[in-house]
């Protein structure tokens, strides 16, 4: 089968005059200035959602971040990554919307006292010199395995 589109002299002409004005506006949108969407933007103000017991204050300082400066996403995940090395956070999240930094974290729990219950064979004092857990720090369960690894190995 063989098919053949055929144009008239008219409909020639007729797609002709679009021709220029296609050209004029395609050159419009690669000539006219356009605005950078580079997602920078100056921070206006910092706001931190989710912290009980660690002030707004030291999230911020922890994040290396100021107002008023100009900041990209690289150097917004960066200080994310700053937030989390802390280990006082389960989960963070960082967003930037309207110039305004919004910081949500979730706080580890805190260990308040440290007791051993059941052992006869060693003294408490001997047992706490093991640990790497404190009182008044941060709750972190890998501490927590490579206690009870060394409390076992002590009683072995």
């Amino acid at each position: 089968m063989f098919i053949s589109f055929k144009l008239r002299r008219n409909q020639f002409f007729q797609n002709l005059n679009i021709m220029p004005l296609l050209i004029l506006l395609f050159l419009s949108f690669s000539i006219l200035p356009t605005k950078s969407f580079s997602q920078e933007g100056t921070i206006s103000s910092i706001v931190v959602y989710g912290n009980k017991r660690i002030t707004s204050e030291t999230i911020i300082a922890i994040s290396n971040v100021e107002k008023g400066t100009l900041y990209s996403p690289s150097q917004l995940n960066s200080a994310l990554q700053l937030i989390k090395k802390s280990t006082f956070f389960k989960t963070v999240t960082v967003s930037f919307e309207n110039n305004v930094l919004m910081i949500n974290v979730v706080e580890n729990p805190t260990i308040n006292t440290i007791n051993f219950e059941g052992n006869s064979a060693l003294q408490d004092e001997n047992l706490s010199e093991l640990i790497f857990s404190r009182e008044r720090q941060t709750l972190s369960i890998s501490k927590t395995e490579k206690d009870a690894d060394a409390i076992a190995s002590a009683y072995s």
